[in-house]
Formats: C-alpha cells, structure tokens, sequence
C-alpha cells in the first residue's frame, strides 16, 4: 500500500556525542559540543539542515527530534521553539536503538 506523506512520521536522532567528528567541531566552535549542534554549513547547525530537510517530506507536527539532558546548553533554544510533545530529551545518549525506542514509550 503507497504511503501519502500525511501517514509519515520523522524521528531526528540528536543525542548522540560527537565524538568522531570532535577534533573538526573544537576547531570551529572551540568547545566540546556535538556535531549536530555546530555551525558546520553556512552558519546553520547540521540539526537545522536535517529539520529543513525533513519538513519537505513530513508535515511539521509529525517529527520528533529526539536529544539528550547532557547536550541542553546546546538545545535549550530548540525547546522554546519546538511544541514540547515534538522535543524528546533522553537523560543520556545510548546509542541509536534506545534513542529510537524511547520515544514510542512516552
């Protein structure tokens, strides 16, 4: 069956730490955020691009992007500008399955 882009739902994984792409990151930002919070392209996180991306295929309240307590300071901004049922904030990076699985939980 052919699934309309009004049935699809979008799961930004945003938690994570960075930690491959961190000696480039500490060069650009001089500090140890993660990569999706760093201004890598144009100015624009790679968070932000990803959100762009994704609101071509999904309607807006049908994402969720999922972050983790420790990276707040990173995303505090987001949380003022996003619905709060669309920001899922994991008290700690686990990995990619956890991050997918927590919030069907919720």
């Amino acid at each position: 069956m052919p699934t309309s882009s009004t049935s699809l739902w979008a799961l930004i994984l945003a938690g994570g730490d960075g930690i491959r792409l961190r000696p480039l990151t500490t060069q650009i930002v001089n500090d140890l955020r993660p990569k999706q919070f760093c201004p890598i392209l144009d100015g624009e996180t790679l968070l932000d691009h990803t959100r762009r991306r994704v609101d071509l295929l999904v309607q807006a309240y049908r994402s969720l992007i999922v972050v983790s307590r420790p990276h707040e300071a990173y995303f505090r901004d987001l949380a003022t500008e996003l619905a709060p049922d669309r920001l899922v904030i994991q008290p700690h990076n686990r990995g990619t399955a956890p991050g997918i699985v927590y919030p069907c939980c919720g």
